[in-house]
């Protein structure tokens, strides 16, 4: 079975074709999360960056991971 994290990283490839590296504006687009936020998120979940000049590129598989980590089940065993 294909992990979570790939299927979406997949997902967004497919869906932005050719591209495989955003700059956080799109990661915003993309996650929801606020453009300020996702350099925390992704230091947070342990994910490097790829610098290109001024701009900060993140890879469409780390996208996927970053949406998929602090994932918890629904239902809580008290």
């Amino acid at each position: 079975m294909t992990p979570a994290w790939k299927m979406l990283g997949d997902k967004i490839a497919a869906d932005h074709f050719p591209k495989i590296f955003f700059n956080f504006r799109e990661v915003r687009e993309i996650t929801g999360y606020g453009e300020n936020t996702i350099a925390r998120r992704c230091l947070e979940a342990g994910i490097l960056v790829k610098k290109d000049g001024r701009s900060k590129r993140i890879d469409a598989y780390d996208i996927g991971a970053l949406l998929c980590d602090g994932r918890v089940s629904p239902v809580e065993n008290d």
